[in-house]
């Protein structure tokens, strides 16, 4: 199988989740349920396109990394995450979709997902997963952390909108929910560290293109949490730094760190003896 076949083979699912969300958006917008309007819709999916394009273009530059699939689903998690919502909030309406009522308790922990792109991105940026009992043990603990933390916000928010006051057991369990989500990008940041100390020069230059942005994700993510608690703030304004270095300055780092390594080396981790982006 050559590297064009396997670079297809990890695209289409991302591609095929980013193309059902935008349509979804298009059919709850346009509809008598909709109640956001056309201009906001357009924005969210102009900026859900950016690491999208760039990870197809990527993926087209160097069909044998993992980056291209992992840039995309950066836009394409949030993106199914959104289309969820806007669903799941038809039950409210007059005119609810179909499983709406399901898919508003779903929705209600679905946010945990908008990370597992920038997540994927960390574990595979430059060269591929982590080999060995590592790479697999991280993955497994990414995936299990975010259906763990996913069911539990689901089942807080819900118990939330019957008793406004939280008990201390559901206190404690929304702190974990918290920690948990900060856990996995952290950690998965903290895999770029030990590529950068065991890296040669062009895997140090990719590193620090994507530091320089993927750093301030974790941070900006609490800060918004910290906003809407404290200050109570609109997700619109919580949450508008975290949106931007994800879907934007992480991109456009890996975007940049991909042009400059690649035009100065036609081999290493860029070529076929050590596939990366």
């Amino acid at each position: 199988m050559d590297a064009r076949t396997r670079w297809r083979g990890r695209i289409v699912l991302p591609v095929a989740v980013f193309a059902s969300a935008v349509g979804l958006f298009a059919a709850l917008s346009a509809g008598p349920a909709g109640e956001d309007p056309a201009a906001v819709v357009a924005v969210t999916v102009a900026v859900l396109t950016v690491p999208v394009v760039i990870g197809v273009l990527v993926g087209l530059r160097v069909p044998d990394a993992w980056v291209g699939a992992a840039l995309v689903w950066v836009g394409a998690a949030p993106a199914a995450v959104f289309a969820v919502e806007l669903w799941g909030e038809t039950s409210h309406t007059a005119h609810p979709w179909v499983g709406a009522h399901i898919l508003y308790v779903v929705k209600l922990g679905a946010w945990v997902w908008n990370l597992a792109g920038f997540t994927a991105l960390c574990l595979v940026f430059p060269n591929g997963p982590i080999p060995g009992r590592r790479g697999r043990v991280m993955l497994w603990w990414a995936l299990g952390t975010g259906v763990a933390a996913h069911a539990l916000a689901s089942w807080l928010a819900y118990s939330s909108e019957s008793s406004p006051l939280p008990t201390p057991v559901e206190v404690t369990l929304a702190v974990c929910v918290f920690a948990g989500i900060l856990a996995v990008p952290a950690a998965a940041v903290r895999t770029l560290v030990g590529r950068y100390r065991s890296g040669d020069a062009t895997t140090r230059l990719q590193l620090r293109w994507l530091v320089a942005g993927a750093s301030t994700v974790p941070v900006l993510l609490a800060a918004g949490w910290a906003m809407q608690a404290w200050w109570d703030a609109p997700p619109s304004v919580a949450y508008t730094g975290f949106l931007v270095a994800m879907l934007v300055a992480v991109p456009a780092s890996v975007a940049t760190a991909c042009c400059a390594t690649t035009s100065s080396t036609s081999t290493g981790s860029w070529g076929r003896r050590s596939p990366g982006c």
